[in-house]
């Protein structure tokens, strides 16, 4: 409800919907207390409104768009904070319907998609990083020598057409409809153009979207993923195994035998070393069985006021307020 009861170190005392949430600071927390008694939450969607009110000391910190790091980075009213993400962007291919049950026609489009442009355009070089894999780059048992899916039309188009697909096929993009992911979805389409492939455009309200994917009902999406738990072990079974079909993580329907048993040895393995060992040869694995397509590692860009102090970012995309604090700038 509108009245949350928790246990941390703020309590929820306002709350009005499309507006603000007012926190205070709960005084029978058993850790350290909260250094700020009050914290405001405004809820400001649009990107450009929320630097021009960071900008004039309205709010104090807020997210950035990619287009506004540069602006705050330049004021010495304000600086930039952020960090790396356990979070991925991909492109999801429904592995369980023609022709994507084909490995070599997923690969083909993987070299049809300029990634690393798609990356800086609209996630920009200052809050993402390449990815290649489904694991992020600092967990345990992370494969750093998979091979790289270059972008190469002309590779895409001699493989789509040994496949026998010489004059391209149709396929449908589903996304959720908004400002990003429709540019996001306008590149895409004129990349596979460039190699044949139609790609029809659907974009979708989020709960629709979600049903769809966890149903199977679609053949190319976008998607994201975190491994909260950062064990990379269990979210490559959540994410591949076949048993995860139909499931809010699953989002490629992978149903291959060697995958589901390395990743059954996975989860029994106890012995760290040889754990990540394993973990390693499933993500190459799974690379080159090519279900999805890595766009990056995403992460948050902060702009903070410069006399605004103690914001932590959780590297699964949380913050915590309870060390925030204001400095004098005498």
């Amino acid at each position: 409800g509108r009245a949350p009861v928790g246990t941390g170190p703020y309590m929820v005392a306002d709350w009005t919907a499309g507006e603000s949430i007012t926190l205070e600071r709960n005084e029978n927390y058993l850790g350290e207390p909260a250094k700020l008694k009050t914290v405001v939450l405004k809820i400001m969607t649009e990107g450009t409104s929320r630097t021009i009110n960071l900008e004039t000391g309205d709010i104090d910190l807020c997210r950035l768009q990619t287009t506004d790091i540069d602006r705050v980075e330049e004021s010495s009213d304000m600086y930039v904070l952020g960090r790396a993400q356990n979070t991925l962007r991909y492109i999801c291919f429904n592995t369980s319907v023609e022709p994507l049950n084909n490995v070599n026609v997923r690969k083909a489009l993987y070299h049809a998609t300029d990634t690393e442009l798609i990356r800086e355009t609209i996630y920009g070089e200052k809050n993402s990083e390449k990815a290649n894999g489904p694991i992020p780059p600092s967990f345990q048992g992370k494969n750093h020598d998979l091979p790289v899916y270059e972008y190469d039309p002309a590779k895409a188009k001699e493989m789509l057409a040994a496949e026998g697909y010489e004059n391209g096929f149709e396929v449908s993009f589903i996304y959720l409809a908004n400002t990003t992911n429709n540019m996001f979805a306008e590149m895409l389409q004129s990349m596979w153009a460039e190699v044949g492939v139609t790609l029809v455009l659907q974009p979708t309200e989020s709960g629709t979207l979600s049903t769809m994917l966890n149903a199977g009902e679609y053949e190319v999406g976008v998607a994201s993923t975190d491994m909260k738990l950062c064990d990379a072990g269990e979210g490559l079974y959540a994410f591949f195994h076949s048993s995860s079909r139909g499931s809010s993580q699953d989002r490629t329907w992978l149903n291959d035998a060697d995958v589901d048993a390395i990743l059954d040895k996975i989860v029994t393995t106890l012995d760290a070393e040889e754990r990540n060992k394993l973990v390693s040869e499933a993500e190459a694995m799974i690379h080159d069985l090519c279900p999805m397509i890595y766009i990056c590692h995403p992460w948050p860009v902060y702009g903070v006021r410069s006399n605004v102090r103690g914001l932590k970012v959780l590297p699964y995309d949380m913050e915590y307020y309870s060390e925030l604090y204001f400095v004098n700038e005498d």
